[in-house]
């Protein structure tokens, strides 16, 4: 049993009533009459946003009628916490205007793959170029300021594609990259490479940057074969990892790397789906993910929107994937890639390919 969470409010009501009748103003004195056309906006609201996808769906909670031919998971179960109802404050979200903020000037950055906040240099972001290019992460700030470009010690840049934060090996941050590209579909192997976060340099001082320590390199693979991928999650505290892949016509499949990462290759597990195919190309094309800095809140994007998910407390990455995510536009141009929470939570920060890169804002829907 579903339960559909959605807010009506003045303004859904008047842009109904509106277009009830074609466009035309309608009016009605008699209680009846306006008890008639109540009944008949509301149910215009919920056709409209059901049509348009916009609709955030849950769990029912423990009073709603039970599914017979559904066996209800464990309580503790990670399924079990994924299916918990949200909180009461979090369920009518407000759909949010993308808005640039700041022209990127770092030097050598024409392919913007991956977007990440740094939350030990407030107001700092790291980005990577994709195949082709070296392998090296770059800084710049909310201002768009250059703040260094750091080449990675001991890495190759393959197909360098997705680029999280989470907890390096003494718990401190490190960031994690992505070498998980594969547009042939032929590699065996791909590598996730994990550094300690570097210390960005000021403004003044963005070329003299030196590289990092070696980096560590895990290998691993899919137990069906290459895919290529651009989307990486790390949770900020476990450390748990799970990889999505691009899948051309929209199907993309969410793995699990499974046990702590110990340098010997491990092999993915399969955890769930993502069907972003009703987008249509490009929409239809998952380019990077990110994880909210209080690790309650998953985001995914293609091109064109993103997609929200809940994560409750407790709960693992790999557990959410049944959820009916919040689908929110983002509007950052044709190459739009790279996505990450601003550090404060409150707003979607994204970034694109191109000669001239932006950073955009669009504030965060719940």
């Amino acid at each position: 049993m579903l339960e559909v969470a959605c807010c009506v409010d003045r303004s859904d009501l008047l842009f109904a009533q509106h277009n009830a009748l074609g466009g035309v103003p309608v009016s009605f004195s008699h209680p009846l009459d306006r008890r008639w056309l109540t009944y008949l906006v509301l149910s215009l609201v919920l056709f409209g946003r059901l049509a348009s996808s916009s609709l955030t769906v849950y769990a029912a909670g423990p009073d709603a009628p039970a599914d017979t031919d559904v066996q209800s998971p464990a309580p503790d179960s990670d399924a079990a916490l994924a299916q918990r109802p949200p909180d009461p404050g979090r369920v009518a979200c407000q759909a949010s205007t993308t808005r640039p903020v700041a022209e990127v000037h770092a030097r050598g950055l024409p392919e913007a793959s991956a977007l990440v906040a740094s939350r030990q240099w407030p107001g700092v972001y790291w980005t990577l170029n994709d195949h082709g290019h070296d392998a090296a992460l770059i800084a710049f700030d909310e201002q768009g300021q250059w703040r260094g470009t750091i080449p990675v010690s001991s890495a190759q840049n393959v197909d360098w594609e997705a680029l999280q934060l989470g907890p390096g090996r003494d718990g401190s941050p490190a960031l994690y990259v992505g070498d998980i590209g594969d547009n042939k579909d032929g590699r065996r192997e791909v590598v996730i490479y994990r550094i300690a976060e570097p210390v960005p340099a000021p403004p003044t001082a963005a070329e003299s940057v030196p590289p990092t320590p070696p980096a560590e390199a895990f290998r691993i693979s899919y137990p069906d074969g290459p895919h290529n991928a651009e989307a990486m999650l790390v949770h900020p505290t476990t450390g748990e990892i799970v990889v999505i892949t691009k899948d051309p016509h929209g199907h993309s499949t969410v793995y699990r790397v499974p046990g702590p990462l110990d340098g010997s290759p491990r092999t993915l597990e399969p955890v769930g789906h993502i069907d972003v195919s009703g987008f249509g190309a490009p929409g239809n094309l998952i380019t990077d993910a990110s994880v909210s800095p209080d690790a309650r809140r998953v985001v995914v994007r293609t091109y064109s929107s993103a997609l929200e998910y809940d994560v409750p407390e407790g709960a693992s990455l790999a557990s959410i994937w049944s959820q009916t995510p919040r689908i929110t536009p983002l509007v950052d141009g044709p190459k739009g890639e790279g996505i990450t929470y601003r550090a404060d939570g409150s707003a979607l920060m994204s970034i694109g390919e191109g000669s001239s890169p932006a950073l955009y804002a669009t504030p965060s829907p719940c």
